[in-house]
């Protein structure tokens, strides 16, 4: 039963290499094919990394973020009082570390990327 259905495969597929394609295709088609499906690829892979990372990065300052917390829980009115007094310069200071490693992880990869090397 297996070979029946391997030599009508063979069959299938010989007589579809046979045949010209019903609709022209241009040279060098394939490659361009190819390299777009890596580059789409490759971008959300990047993409996936650089969410995972930020992940990361976020567990991480919630952890200290409790840590420091429960250390200083005597005070923790003073506490929240010095974030109220600095949030403009905590959020500044996010932002700009969330800019730097969205271009050095994201932008900088997808620009000096050699589409070539990968196809």
């Amino acid at each position: 039963m297996e070979k029946n259905l391997n030599a009508e495969l063979d069959a299938l597929i010989e007589e579809a290499l046979c045949q010209s394609p019903p609709i022209p295709v241009p040279e060098g088609f394939t490659d361009r094919m190819v390299a777009s499906v890596v580059r789409q690829y490759l971008w959300k892979e990047t993409l996936k990394d650089f969410l995972f990372k930020c992940l990361i990065a976020l567990g991480a300052l919630t952890v200290f973020s409790i840590i420091f917390f429960f250390v200083t829980i005597q005070s923790p009115d003073i506490l929240v009082a010095k974030f109220k007094e600095h949030w403009k310069f905590i959020a500044i200071v996010a932002t700009f570390g969330f800019f730097v490693l969205f271009t050095d992880q994201v932008v900088l990869r997808y620009l000096f990327r050699n589409s070539r090397s990968f196809a």
